[in-house]
């Protein structure tokens, strides 16, 4: 859940208090004690130097659905999970 997500929340929340039932149910859904991994995203340039290949061999796995951009503004993305995924089975 980011900033602004968990920001509005607390604002809904607070305009509308839940009751008791619920108030258990919205903690157990919001359990922060569990911990959360961040997927690194890496570049076009940073998956080709992992793979050790050329950016158009990146841009080729993409057209032939290996791997698939998350794009962060005009750029694409490419979780690194995936990435590692695609080095264990072969590309």
């Amino acid at each position: 859940m980011n900033t602004n997500t968990f920001s509005m929340a607390v604002a809904v929340l607070k305009a509308d208090p839940p009751t008791p039932g619920q108030s258990a149910a919205i903690k157990k859904l919001l359990d922060f004690e569990e911990a959360v991994e961040v997927e690194r995203l890496m570049s076009r340039k940073d998956v080709a130097g992992f793979l050790n290949c050329h950016p158009n061999t990146v841009d080729n796995l993409v057209k032939r659905g290996s791997l698939t951009p998350v794009y962060k503004g005009r750029y694409p993305q490419f979780r690194s999970t995936q990435i590692e995924k695609l080095m264990r089975e072969g590309f």
